[in-house]
């Protein structure tokens, strides 16, 4: 039973990720897109917080994101 809610907590998590990703880009895109000239700077380094953003992307962030897709197409295909 524990690895059931433990898939579900992965699954939730993956999920919110994802939604929370396409938010942020949304966001940006749209402030962006409203400012007159159209464009912006992101930088992604001012507090030196790249090297650790990049070892959680990999570390944490792939696999989740992976088995969420995993899941999700697997109970696809088992509703059609």
């Amino acid at each position: 039973m524990e690895i059931k809610k433990l898939k579900e907590f992965v699954l939730m998590v993956g999920i919110l990720y994802l939604f929370f990703n396409y938010i942020m880009f949304l966001g940006t895109f749209l402030i962006v897109y409203f400012h007159p000239t159209k464009t912006g700077i992101i930088t992604i380094n001012s507090y030196g917080e790249a090297d650790i953003e990049f070892v959680l992307l990999l570390a944490w962030v792939t696999p989740v994101v992976l088995y969420t897709f995993y899941t999700t197409f697997k109970n696809v295909k088992q509703l059609l």
